[in-house]
């Protein structure tokens, strides 16, 4: 059975990077959730994709991905996590989110912490291309 992955903020400029390495995944039964309009049509644009305004799918899903605005992870947590499903796993994007006890914690729940947009951790990989160690901030040349 696949697991179920939930994006949350997938028509932002992070979730679309999220989503820009997920979209053509096949282990996972994936749902993309974006609240607003706008960014609706720009996921679908992007992707080809249709992303939901519901958080419904968050109750059965094994992985949350929070690639929200910072600003606004305490809040939405505050209404996304009591609804998970014990055991799941929490995966944010802002370290000092959850350092800051700003992400609401469960301790049913499994918290890990990762950014899509660094460098490669190992510069010494075999066939890592210059562009590769130079995405600093994009995001898009550094292998997933």
């Amino acid at each position: 059975m696949k697991k179920k992955v939930v994006l949350l903020g997938a028509g932002g400029k992070m979730g679309c990077r999220v989503a820009a390495n997920l979209k053509d995944e096949k282990d996972y039964d994936i749902t993309y959730v974006e609240i607003s309009e706008a960014g609706r049509k720009r996921f679908k644009d992007a992707f080809g994709i249709e992303a939901t305004d519901s958080n419904e799918s968050v109750k059965s899903a094994d992985i949350v991905i929070f690639a929200v605005p910072d600003k606004l992870i305490g809040n939405i947590s505050k209404t996304i996590v009591p609804m998970m499903k014990e055991g799941a796993t929490v995966i944010g994007l802002d370290p000092a989110a959850n350092y800051g006890k700003v992400m609401m914690i469960r301790e049913d729940l499994k918290y890990f912490v990762v950014h899509p947009c660094h460098p490669s951790l190992f510069p010494f990989e075999d066939n890592l291309s210059l562009a590769a160690q130079k995405d600093w901030f994009g995001g898009v040349g550094a292998a997933k």
